[in-house]
């Protein structure tokens, strides 16, 4: 059949365009566009476009887009094949497009293959394979924006800018591709984004072999950008990866640190394997979507010879094996002595602090490399800087800044090539400054300054201090600050253009605030720092989206990162969930990082977690933490709310800490609420679990609250399941919900030593019950009086030479 169109059906079930059953045809450039499949309750729609089951099918020349398949909410089949449904027989899908289909399921069971959803032996050869979508309801799965495939071949095809939306689901992989099994070969994935793991692939099983995978993106913290190996199964050899991008971070994560195997492939990071460098691919122009080889790139004959290259072509419709050995990646290089002249150069070294010398390597490829002479610009501003036939290989020392390099080559025939590399050098300065009255040309001085943090942050590669001018700096999304050692970020400068060096300094004079200036997004996010400090800096007015599974950090999210906050501010900053979500810390949310706080005042921040029907949680209104190693000297938390308004509870109306182990010492924490409004409140300061430590603090005037549907609600002050507290007062807290005092609820008094709360009867532990008589409890002077029975009472320990349960000793 040729020159058919299947346009605009909308049919229940199967193949609202095209349903083939048990058939043998062949289709020559038709047209199957703008069809709908609507699935009832409890049904699979299968094959928005067309339907395939037990059929022996070629379709050739053609063109599958627009189509979708659908659900109502109460829906809980799965949907298969937004484009394409194809089981059993085998079907040749031969240069064909299949563009802007969805799959778009409700509920649990979820969405599958948002352009192809294929089971068996067939074929996809030389197609695009672009723009599809995988998308739902909260909870439903979501797996393979462009493809989902549990066997067969998809071969010489382009699979780029697929997509899956996301809202609450618990699997959301393989942007490009999810796959089972099967073989993907010679392909470019590149553009394709998930929310999860596998912006490009996720494999469970299968071959990937000789394919590039470039460009592509995954946007939560944690995940894979490029492929995402699952198990011990899946295999990838002949590979290139390159600037796949994590967006939370910013940092290009190609391909998982660990499942199936990896040979004879490019990537960075670097991860082992026969055969893998860890290195530049050298692409033409990755962001021009250009991801050939340059001459003298290291991929060059340098895959794995396979049986299945014999007689081959590459993306390009080459000879897969063109020189001595075949190439890496999708696309074959030209013999270096055939076409016109072309030139690349590389780097020994491309990042350095302060100043950096920089030995380049031209690679010059042509029929004729007769009588080469090389020029080089070293900033690429017009002027020769050296040049000569013996220059190929040349030395040049760089100062602090960006530098763009440009190469020229001409041989005796007067034939030219030009390369350039922009911001190809980047030296950072040791000091680093940001403030608004500068040129922003280096950051190397006041007058030279960056007007951005972000420009200042991106610029610190090690090593650096950035000092930021006490001023304002309104953002119009999250900063990003990942995977650097010893970095640190000073706030409170006086700044100025005449100054010399940082100058003065106080943030009570000049205060340095980040803040969300609009929309919905956390001030600072970062991931996989080493050795970093964050000063004398306000963090204020964060604000994430609402999300329906977990929210966290308003403020700040760190993950991976050794991170120390000092003499800052975080203030007035929000995480939201909604439905059944959890929302882990207003203020700042640790994941599997080690953090230590001083001098530092939250205030303002809060966890909140609309109602849920079943499930919805709110954890530290200031500070979340799991598995992470949190100390906490000498802070205030201060009008802190942890805020489910729902079913379950709010724990912790500044502290919550799970896993790993924390310390809170010296610390002042009042003013904070657990469920401020309704559902179970409990620890209306810290939700006390075991590993944590809470030392010579004060917590007082907290709240927690509950509701008449769920009346577990205690403890305004700590709400003890396994931790320690020493030295510490807990008085004056409030149930408001019962209207009654409620400082601590523990089911093992023993765990509070040297103490005061009204609960704490075990004297054996010298602990106190009596009032600690503050010096004014309404206007929030915690001091002690000189007759207060806790004055002395404490226990001397080693590292507290000034202080005792509370208070500094006058």
């Amino acid at each position: 059949m040729n020159g058919y169109d299947f346009e605009n059906f909308y049919r229940p079930r199967q193949g609202a365009g095209l349903r083939l059953v048990n058939c043998a045809m062949r289709f020559d450039s038709v047209i199957v566009t703008n069809n709908t499949m609507l699935g009832a309750a409890n049904e699979n729609p299968i094959g928005g476009g067309v339907y395939g089951l037990f059929s022996w099918v070629t379709l050739t020349n053609s063109l599958v887009a627009d189509n979708s398949l659908t659900s109502g909410q109460s829906n809980t089949g799965a949907g298969y094949g937004g484009g394409l449904f194809l089981r059993g027989g085998k079907w040749r899908v031969l240069d064909c497009r299949i563009a802007n289909n969805r799959s778009d399921f409700a509920n649990n069971s979820g969405s599958y293959g948002g352009g192809i959803s294929m089971t068996g032996p067939h074929e996809i050869r030389n197609s695009f394979i672009t723009g599809n979508q995988v998308g739902g309801q909260a909870g439903s799965i979501r797996c393979g924006g462009g493809i989902y495939m549990t066997g067969g071949t998809v071969e010489n095809s382009l699979i780029a800018s697929n997509t899956m939306t996301y809202t609450a689901s618990t699997t959301a992989h393989g942007g490009g591709v999810y796959m089972t099994a099967g073989t993907l070969r010679n392909c470019l994935l590149m553009a394709n984004q998930a929310e999860r793991d596998g912006g490009a692939v996720y494999a469970t099983g299968g071959l990937i072999e000789s394919t590039t995978v470039a460009g592509n993106r995954s946007v939560q913290a944690g995940m894979v950008a490029g492929v995402f190996l699952s198990g011990a199964a899946p295999i990838v050899s002949n590979a290139v990866f390159a600037a796949n991008n994590r967006v939370f971070d910013g940092v290009d994560v190609s391909v998982s640190a660990a499942g199936g195997s990896l040979a004879y492939s490019c990537t960075l990071p670097g991860r082992a394997g026969t055969g893998n460098l860890a290195i530049d691919p050298e692409f033409t122009d990755a962001p021009g979507g250009d991801f050939r080889l340059l001459p003298g790139a290291p991929a060059i004959d340098a895959a794995a010879l396979q049986g299945w290259m014999a007689g081959a072509v590459d993306l390009d419709n080459n000879p897969r094996v063109r020189n001595s050995a075949p190439d890496r990646g999708a696309f074959e290089s030209e013999p270096p002595d055939e076409g016109a002249l072309r030139a690349n150069f590389i780097a020994d070294i491309r990042q350095g602090i302060d100043a950096l010398n920089v030995s380049f390597t031209a690679h010059v490829q042509g029929d004729d490399t007769n009588g080469l002479v090389y020029a080089w610009d070293f900033e690429n501003d017009g002027t020769i800087d050296v040049q000569g036939t013996d220059k190929r290989v040349v030395s040049h020392a760089f100062p602090p800044g960006i530098h763009t390099v440009r190469l020229l080559v001409a041989n005796s025939a007067d034939d030219t090539a030009e390369w350039v590399k922009t911001d190809y050098i980047q030296v950072s300065a040791s000091e680093i400054y940001v403030w608004s009255g500068g040129d922003a040309s280096d950051g190397t001085s006041w007058a030279k300054a960056f007007t951005s943090i972000q420009a200042a942050i991106d610029f610190a590669k090690g090593s650096n201090t950035i000092h930021v001018a006490g001023e304002t700096f309104d953002l119009a999304q999250t900063l990003v600050w990942s995977s650097v050692r010893n970095v640190e970020i000073r706030g409170g400068y006086a700044a100025g253009s005449s100054t010399v060096g940082p100058g003065p300094r106080d943030p009570e004079i000049w205060p340095t605030v980040i803040r969300r200036a609009s929309g919905t997004f956390r001030v600072l996010a970062t991931a996989n720092l080493s050795d970093c400090r964050l000063a004398g800096v306000t963090i204020q007015d964060g604000d994430t989206p609402t999300d329906a599974v977990k929210a966290f950090g308003g403020g700040i999210y760190i993950l991976l990162s050794t991170l120390d906050i000092e003499d800052c501010i975080i203030r007035n900053n929000r995480s939201n969930a909604t439905g059944n979500g959890y929302v882990w810390g207003g203020g700042i949310y640790a994941l599997d990082s080690t953090v230590t706080l001083r001098r530092t005042l939250f205030t303002g921040n809060v966890a909140k977690s609309t109602p849920g029907p079943t499930n919805n949680r709110a954890h530290g209104g200031a500070l979340a933490s799991e598995n992470s190693t949190i100390r906490i000297y000498d802070c205030h938390f201060i009008g802190n709310d942890a805020d489910a308004q729902g079913y379950r509870g709010s724990w912790g109306g500044a502290i919550y800490m799970l896993g790993g182990t924390g310390l809170v010492r010296n610390t002042l924490l009042t003013g904070n609420r657990a469920g401020p409004i309704t559902a179970r409140g409990q620890g209306g300061a810290i939700y006390l679990n075991p590993g944590t430590v809470v030392e010579s603090c004060t917590i007082a005037g907290n709240q927690c609250n509950g509701n008449a549907a769920l009346v577990t609600t205690t403890a305004g002050g700590i709400y003890d399941t396994g931790g320690l507290v020493t030295n510490t007062i807990v008085y004056f807290n409030t149930n408001v919900y019962v209207s009654a005092a409620s400082d601590v609820y523990t089911t093992v008094p023993a765990r509070f030593g040297y103490s005061c709360a009204p609960e704490l009867t075990n004297a054996g532990a010298f602990n106190i019950v009596d009032n600690p008589l503050f010096t004014d409890v309404n206007t929030g002077r915690y001091t002690l009086q000189p007759l207060s029975p806790c004055v002395g009472k404490g226990l001397d320990q080693a590292w507290m030479p000034t202080w005792w349960c509370g208070m500094a000793i006058p």
